[in-house]
């Protein structure tokens, strides 16, 4: 299996089979008040996880369709992806070791571990986006293929990284200043990274790009994508 197959797997099919997943533990352990901690815990971590999942293959994906060939650029943004998912998954246990769920399981805990990973993850946007900027504004060293992909991923890249700092600052200030909500956050986020993978991973293969690097393994996902229809 194809790298891009199993990104474009891992945002469309596990995003929901986590969210089926909670639905069971809702409809099991949540019935009935206090909802028991454990059950707090365990829905706790399924969203906690699937949003770290789910942002992450996001940024591979633009990773992966704007590095090309620039060997010093992937390696960059690779050890920036790698830097920045090792903060999620840290203060993200961190936050889960701090989880206070009250009676109908919404978290009474401030969040004291949410500051470093939304950094992390703001500064990581901010880099793929200006590396995307650079490569897309430079038209004489790329082919016509390779502008229309770099075309695609600044659109797309954009948006994504318009709409996640939005995100940040509505959540994040409403966390520390007056409430965690994080049945409302993991409610947007993860529905949010999984459209925004595959609708990148779809637009490029729109392009029929004859590249190395992502015209074969997008091919079986236009397939699968109509089948599915």
């Amino acid at each position: 299996m194809n790298f891009v197959k199993c990104l474009y797997i891992i945002a469309r099919y596990m995003t929901l089979i986590f969210q089926i997943f909670s639905l069971v533990v809702l409809a099991t352990n949540f019935n009935k008040v206090p909802v028991p901690h454990n059950a707090c815990l365990l829905w706790f971590y399924t969203q906690e996880f699937a949003a770290v999942a789910g942002l992450t293959a996001l940024e591979a994906t633009l990773i992966y369709a704007l590095h090309g060939k620039n060997y010093r650029i992937g390696v960059l943004l690779l050890l920036s992806l790698t830097a920045k998912s090792l903060c999620n998954i840290v203060f993200s246990l961190l936050l889960a070791l701090d989880y206070q769920g009250n009676a109908l399981c919404v978290s009474e805990a401030k969040p004291r571990w949410i500051l470093p990973p939304t950094i992390a993850t703001f500064w990581h946007q901010l880099l793929i986006w200006g590396l995307t900027f650079r490569k897309w504004s430079d038209l004489h060293s790329l082919s016509t293929t390779a502008w229309r992909i770099a075309h695609i991923v600044m659109r797309d890249g954009t948006w994504v990284m318009v709409c996640i700092l939005a995100m940040g600052l509505m959540i994040i200030p409403y966390d520390i200043l007056i409430g965690p909500i994080t049945h409302v956050a993991f409610g947007v986020m993860c529905p949010a990274y999984s459209s925004a993978t595959c609708r990148l991973i779809l637009n490029i293969q729109r392009l029929g790009a004859d590249t190395s690097n992502v015209s074969e393994e997008l091919t079986t996902i236009a397939a699968e994508s109509t089948d599915n229809a």
